[in-house]
């Protein structure tokens, strides 16, 4: 039975115009004609910035023209599926539509091109049927830029994903750094329900921030998901994910102590690690260093030895939905430690994985 398959937006390359997320959605696309914001007047779905293929020359007496140029979203399917039917609508987009759109399906390290550059027309929906492909995401490239009111896929679902739990869900925060504009608990429940930021945000003067918690259950973690969703112009740069195992029902001070610290390598090999590196940074300590250049050098995060690594980096992109395979943790753990750099907010925290 074909159906419209269930999808979110992984991430894109840039719809400054719009709310992306909306092209994903099987409703009807609105039709906001006389509603304007402050980027003119509002659309439904995605829209690019113009001028993609056109960029001024080096001289600055002319342009540069790039026929491959173009925009691109990245979208997910919540299960497993055999895709037979793509719809594509540009409804209400009459002089900003994408001209043209080419779709990969992928499967894991498969990757099928069913329609390449096949052109769209303004105001109008398009039907194409395409080999019964599987797939657990899709791509879109847009030749060359404009707007698409919405991408459905249709077909029929292989398997169902198991409705995994956030483990975090029933654990314990029992440090955090700031919480200014939200709680590591806020994105924990973070389920992209609203078209607006929210769950954990810090200050924006922050430099590290962090969460511990301490899991209900010991659990053999598998999978960390961090949905920097909505937030497009304040989302951290980095992430990281440490583990202890301790029976007590908080981990000891000399392991707190001992945690990964953030430090600083300058030119010429100098390291510092400093005890307190929110206040080290914020009131410019290293200006005070003994190097050839103290105003310009490299930030680090230092593992240790009484905490597991899980994830020793993973970088992370505004607006999208990342996930990282957690291979190190071969055991239970009791507590973790997740990190950020150097602040901002994020959408969704979830840890999935087999409690023991």
């Amino acid at each position: 039975m074909t159906e419209i398959l269930p999808t979110f937006l992984i991430n894109y390359s840039e719809s400054d115009f719009t709310n992306p997320h909306e092209v994903v959605r099987s409703a009807t696309p609105k039709n906001r004609k006389g509603n304007f914001s402050h980027m003119g007047a509002e659309f439904w779905g995605f829209e690019s910035a113009r001028h993609k293929t056109t960029a001024l020359n080096e001289k600055g007496d002319g342009f540069t023209y790039d026929n491959d140029a173009h925009e691109w979203l990245n979208i997910g399917l919540k299960a497993r599926a055999e895709v037979s039917k793509i719809t594509i609508s540009t409804k209400w987009y009459i002089g900003n539509a994408v001209p043209e759109v080419s779709v990969t399906l992928r499967d894991g390290e498969r990757n099928q091109k069913v329609l390449t550059r096949v052109p769209l027309q303004p105001d109008s929906e398009h039907v194409f049927d395409i080999d019964p492909t599987l797939a657990t995401e899709c791509r879109v490239v847009c030749h060359y830029g404009g707007g698409i009111a919405r991408i459905n896929l249709l077909g029929q679902e292989l398997q169902k994903r198991a409705n995994e739990r956030n483990i975090l869900e029933n654990a314990v925060v029992k440090k955090i750094s700031n919480s200014y504009f939200g709680t590591p608990m806020d994105a924990v429940m973070g389920h992209r329900e609203v078209d607006y930021m929210r769950g954990w945000e810090s200050a924006r003067k922050g430099f590290g921030e962090h969460a511990l918690f301490r899991l209900k259950n010991p659990t053999i973690v598998k999978e960390l998901i961090v949905d920097t969703y909505m937030h497009r112009l304040n989302s951290p740069l980095s992430c990281h994910l440490f583990a202890v195992d301790s029976q007590e029902p908080d981990i000891s001070q000399k392991i707190w102590d001992d945690r990964p610290r953030w430090g600083l390598r300058f030119e010429g090999g100098l390291e510092v690690i400093p005890e307190n590196f929110p206040e080290y940074m914020g009131n410019r300590q290293f200006l005070q260093e003994k190097a050839s250049s103290s105003s310009k050098f490299q930030i680090f995060l230092k593992p240790s030895d009484s905490w597991l690594t899980l994830l020793a980096f993973g970088a992370l992109s505004p607006d999208t939905f990342h996930k990282f395979n957690i291979e190190k943790c071969t055991s239970a753990v009791t507590s973790l430690l997740f990190m950020y750099y150097p602040n901002g907010g994020i959408h969704g925290l979830k840890i999935h994985g087999d409690e023991i």
